[in-house]
């Protein structure tokens, strides 16, 4: 008996006909009338990069850059600038940087860091930790916000997202061999499956204008905290926030004492869920243990542009292997883990028949 550990990502729900693109979200619920700082910054990176870039409204991207930038390479600069204002009594120029991404998150931060000086707070590690409170509460206004709309669209499918759950799960784990499955679930929805865990949190059941229940998260990868040296990116990273969630015992991994394969399907394979990833590997010891394979799934939606989807699917899966093999003890098999993989025949990487779903 072979157990299936299944892995799935934001494409699984679109291949069941949920609309769950960020930039769905943004064009429905943000564009024309943003509110707070995520917001308000989504509208200026449209405006800058919508034109060059189709793909620009990565959220969890632009979070993670933006809160590098303040915390890591800007934070000094807010600091002083703040400071100028509140004892000399001028403003920033309203064009006070050429770029309108940065001068909006500059204007923004030292605008706080004024109102925190006028309560008679000097100290500068308090002054970080209330922007970092700041930045954090307006990210889950975010979170909820997406929450509310995921729900609404599930709601204007008709029970047809969860019907198409359970064909394609079915299509891409089903073999005559197929022991326990057991499902990661990078997205926040809730199909009707069993044996799932959704890793940064859950729709809530609620129907208000503005959910305010919801434990979504959007974060950065805990490598990026680490990598910054800035120990308040830690409040934004996901595993931080899932394990503020953590309030019971849950056998997520199935067993290491039984052949096993690690499926993917419909995840990007982005370097923001490399600390999962890389744990996963970890615990199975994918280069020692010949029980353990990996299949790579996808579904070549994209028909004006034949195996670009496949192209893409081959470099994050190139890159996702390569990042993981660096960070093996032993350099040498770090180098050669592809290799070793390929040679075993223990990763594969697979197209989804998308005839044979529906």
């Amino acid at each position: 008996m072979e157990n299936t550990l299944l892995i799935i990502g934001n494409g699984f729900d679109l291949a069941c006909g949920l609309k769950s693109k960020y930039i769905d979200f943004y064009n429905e619920c943000i564009k024309g009338k943003a509110k707070g700082f995520w917001q308000e910054l989504l509208v200026f990176y449209e405006k800058q990069h919508s034109k060059e870039n189709p793909n620009w409204c990565d959220v969890e991207k632009i979070i993670e850059g933006t809160l590098q930038d303040i915390f890591v390479s800007r934070f000094q600069n807010l600091y002083r600038e703040a400071h100028n204002m509140f004892r000399h009594g001028f403003y920033l120029p309203k064009n006070y940087d050429k770029n309108p991404i940065n001068n909006y998150i500059i204007r923004y931060c030292v605008d706080i860091i004024y109102e925190i000086l006028k309560k008679g707070i000097t100290d500068e590690k308090r002054h970080l930790m209330i922007l970092n409170k700041y930045l954090l509460t307006e990210l889950k206004d975010l979170e909820s916000q997406f929450c509310e709309y995921l729900n609404k669209q599930l709601n204007s499918t008709n029970h047809a997202y969860y019907t198409n759950t359970i064909k394609l799960f079915n299509y891409i784990v089903y073999n005559h061999n197929m022991g326990r499955v057991s499902i990661l679930n990078f997205n926040y929805t809730n199909p009707n499956l069993s044996y799932y865990t959704n890793v940064h949190g859950q729709l809530c059941k609620e129907k208000c204008k503005l959910c305010k229940q919801s434990n979504i998260i959007f974060g950065i990868d805990d490598n990026a905290v680490k990598n910054s040296k800035c120990d308040e990116l830690r409040l934004f990273s996901k595993t931080y926030r899932t394990l503020q969630m953590a309030d019971e015992k849950v056998k997520i991994l199935p067993s290491k004492e039984q052949p096993l394969v690690i499926k993917f399907f419909g995840h990007s394979l982005s370097e923001a869920d490399y600390s999962y990833f890389q744990s996963i590997f970890d615990y199975y010891n994918i280069y020692e243990n010949s029980d353990v394979s990996l299949k790579f799934c996808y579904l070549d939606y994209d028909v004006k542009n034949p195996n670009k989807v496949k192209n893409d699917t081959l470099d994050a899966v190139y890159k996702l292997i390569n990042s993981y093999g660096a960070t093996l003890h032993n350099k040498d098999q770090g180098k050669n883990l592809m290799h070793k993989l390929f040679l075993e025949n223990r990763i594969r990487i697979k197209e989804i028949d998308f005839k044979a779903i529906k």
